[in-house]
């Protein structure tokens, strides 16, 4: 039985309300425990009287417990407060099922939620490399005295908070948490460090990952209509402008992900922002060439391309869901791989264009057809304008995008 109540030990009160990367470690612990699928959690620390837990933002749906303390392995509520609004009235104690959470450490949320996701039949603590306990498991209906047993965490699963946290450390290792295995290779390696950097000004201010999403989707556009110029100087300020988009694009989901403020409406207008920009790109460029040049065929191909992207956008938007997941544990011998699920509550992921799952020559395609569908064309946009071959990107998209929208209907006909 997987448990959905948690007891977080707490070792250094006074850490808290100390604000790391847009919230403080309260919050961002009791988050992650409610992303791995806690309900309840029983606070080994009385209820601060600092003001600043006021103004707290809490998980929807998470009761807690101050006060509690462990005794013969089971957390008691004696002299315990449940926070207000909690709503629901409370157990007098924790019973088994439920799992111990180290509070002076940080813990990925997928590594929490593959542990949580995988049945424990005995007690079980789970340690970091510095052997360090981080998460026990109090598994039901077992007797006191029972042999426990010690698995190991990965490598940077976990982080130690620890005086100073403001040194730098701690919060590197929460930024890292913002990036995403499905990154472009330019993405990974040079867009994503740019946008961290800015992430990471903006974590403790008003802005939402939304706002971001609206304001590097504006600056796309307007590059766009740049290129509507036709000329050297309007299409190099153009591409330079959409790869600025691009980069800024990813502060949106950088945000959420570090604030756990995900949500469907913010995918959605993320998706067709960035499609809107790249059907505003193919049609404002081939139009602005035609113009200058007083050749008809660089609007056609800009329309093909416009089209072909549109009509690929629709097809791929019903293709929001939670990604299939990944190992974050090291199996046992001779087990398989444990799978952490991946989803984060009311925000879909994009998973792809095309279902990747399948093998042989199908298989291959998909997985073409998901790398083409990263936004590392950009480069080729920004090199090809700077050097003054735009015509030859004109060309490229005419024809790779009505092709892309090609094997993705075959892709799509195949399905079983």
């Amino acid at each position: 039985m997987t448990p959905d109540q948690a007891v977080l030990r707490v070792p250094h009160p006074e850490f808290l309300l100390e604000r790391i990367a847009g919230l403080s470690v309260l919050e961002r612990q009791l988050f992650v425990l409610r992303r791995a699928g806690i309900r309840r959690v029983w606070i080994t620390a009385p209820r601060p009287g600092d003001p600043r837990l006021g103004g707290l933002r809490w998980p929807e749906g998470l009761e807690l417990v101050w006060g509690a303390q462990e005794a013969d392995g089971a957390p008691s509520a004696q002299g315990a407060t449940a926070r207000p609004g909690d709503g629901g009235p409370l157990a007098a104690a924790c019973a088994p099922p439920y799992v111990a959470v180290s509070g002076g450490h940080f813990i990925r949320k997928d590594t929490l939620e593959a542990l949580l996701s995988v049945p424990h039949d005995l007690p079980t603590f789970y340690q970091d490399w510095k052997s360090q306990g981080i998460v026990q498991f109090f598994p039901a209906g077992q007797a006191l005295g029972v042999q426990m047993e010690f698995r190991p965490l990965p490598r940077g699963a976990t982080f130690t908070l620890e005086a100073p946290l403001r040194d730098g450390r701690v919060l590197r290792w929460v930024l890292d948490q913002a990036r995403k295995e499905t990154d472009g290779f330019m993405a990974r390696h040079f867009d994503r460090n740019i946008s961290l950097a800015v992430t990471r000004l903006l974590l403790d201010t008003p802005v939402r990952p939304t706002h971001m999403t609206v304001f590097s989707s504006l600056v796309g556009v307007a590059g766009g209509f740049l290129m509507l110029g036709g000329t050297y100087p309007f299409v190099t300020a153009g591409a330079a402008a959409v790869w600025l988009h691009s980069v800024l694009d990813g502060c949106d989901g950088e945000l959420a992900r570090l604030r756990f403020q995900e949500s469907r409406l913010g995918g959605l207008i993320d998706f067709w922002g960035d499609n809107g920009v790249h059907f505003c790109l193919f049609l404002c460029l081939g139009l602005g060439r035609a113009r200058v040049t007083g050749n008809w065929v660089p609007a056609l191909l800009g329309v093909l391309a416009a089209g072909s992207a549109a009509v690929s956008a629709w097809l791929a938007a019903p293709e929001w869901a939670p990604s299939p997941g990944r190992p974050v544990l090291p199996p046992a011998e001779g087990a398989a791989p444990e799978w952490a699920p991946s989803p984060a509550p009311g925000g879909p992921l994009f998973r792809g264009v095309a279902d990747t799952g399948g093998a042989g020559s199908l298989g291959l395609l998909a997985r073409v057809e998901n790398t083409l569908a990263q936004r590392d064309f950009i480069y080729l946009l920004l090199f090809l304008a700077v050097v003054g071959w735009i015509d030859v990107f004109v060309v490229a998209a005419g024809v790779g995008s009505p092709l892309f929208l090609a094997v993705l209907l075959l892709l799509r006909s195949r399905r079983p």
